[in-house]
C-alpha cells in the first residue's frame, strides 16, 4: 500500500484552504501547478489546464517547459493530456516508446521529456480539466498515482469554485451595466417629457425611434439625451 509523502499532504492543504476571492484564474492555476511539482519527487514541471465553456482551455504552469510541452500538445491535438481529458482515464506514459502519441513523443524528446502521468480532474463525472506531471529524469511509477489523486481532489474543488466566482462576479457586473443603462433611459425619458410636453410611453418611442434611426444603442442615445441637458442647464447658469 503506497503511503502520502508529508510533502504531498501540505500540497494538499495548501490548496484546500486558497482564498480564491483574492486569486485569479491565472494565479491558481499556477499555484495548483507549483505544488503539485514542490510534492512529488518525480516531477519536475507540472501543467494544469482547465475547460472554458467554450471547449478551449486555460493553462497555468510551474515553468516554462511545462508551458511548452502543454501547447505542444494542444497545437497537435494529440497527446496524453487530452487522452486523459477526453477519456476520464489517467494516463500514465513511463516510456516514450511504448508507441502511444508518436507525434508528440517525437517533439517531446527533443525537448527533454523523459515520463509523463496526465490525471483527468473531474466532479461528479462532468470532466473540469486536466493535471500533466512531467519528468526529464526518473520516470512516473504507478505508485504515484495515490499521492498525485490526492493532489487532483482539492485541485478540482479550487478550480470549480474558482469558476463559479467568476461566473458570478461576471453576472454581478452585467447586472450593475443593465441598471446603470435603466438609470440612464429614465433620466432621458423625464427630459423629454419635460422638454417636449410627452407622457412616459411617448418619451420611450422617442428615444426608441432615434436608436433604431441612428443604428444606435438606446442607452447610448439616452446618454446624449442626459449630457446635452446637462450642458445646456450649465450655460444657463453662465
Amino acid at each position: 500500500m503506497s503511503t502520502v509523502r508529508p510533502e504531498t499532504l501540505s500540497a494538499s492543504f495548501e490548496l484546500g484552504t486558497l482564498l480564491l476571492a483574492e486569486e485569479s484564474l491565472d494565479s491558481v492555476l499556477e499555484r495548483i501547478a507549483r505544488a503539485v511539482v514542490a510534492a512529488i519527487p518525480a516531477c519536475d514541471s507540472c501543467g494544469v489546464s482547465v475547460v472554458e465553456p467554450d471547449g478551449s482551455f486555460s493553462i497555468g504552469t510551474s515553468d516554462p517547459w511545462a508551458e511548452s510541452l502543454d501547447r505542444l500538445q494542444y497545437s497537435l491535438d494529440d497527446g496524453p493530456c487530452l487522452h486523459a481529458f477526453r477519456s476520464g482515464d489517467r494516463t500514465l506514459v513511463e516510456d516514450p516508446t511504448d508507441g502511444r502519441w508518436p507525434r508528440f513523443v517525437r517533439a517531446a524528446a527533443r525537448l527533454g521529456l523523459r515520463s509523463v502521468f496526465s490525471e483527468p480532474l473531474s466532479v461528479r463525472g462532468a470532466r473540469v480539466g486536466v493535471m500533466n506531471l512531467y519528468s526529464r529524469g526518473a520516470p512516473f511509477e504507478r505508485s504515484d498515482a495515490d499521492p498525485v489523486a490526492s493532489l487532483a481532489a482539492p485541485a478540482t474543488i479550487a478550480l470549480v469554485n474558482m469558476q463559479a466566482l467568476l461566473e458570478e462576479r461576471a453576472r454581478v457586473a452585467h447586472l450593475g451595466v443593465a441598471l446603470e443603462s435603466r438609470d440612464q433611459i429614465g433620466q432621458a425619458k423625464g427630459i423629454l417629457m419635460v422638454r417636449e410636453g410627452l407622457g412616459p410611453d411617448a418619451a420611450f418611442e422617442l428615444l426608441r425611434r432615434a436608436s433604431q434611426t441612428e443604428n444606435r444603442k438606446l442607452r447610448d442615445v439616452a446618454e446624449d439625451v442626459v449630457r446635452s441637458a446637462g450642458a445646456a442647464a450649465g450655460m444657463s447658469r453662465a
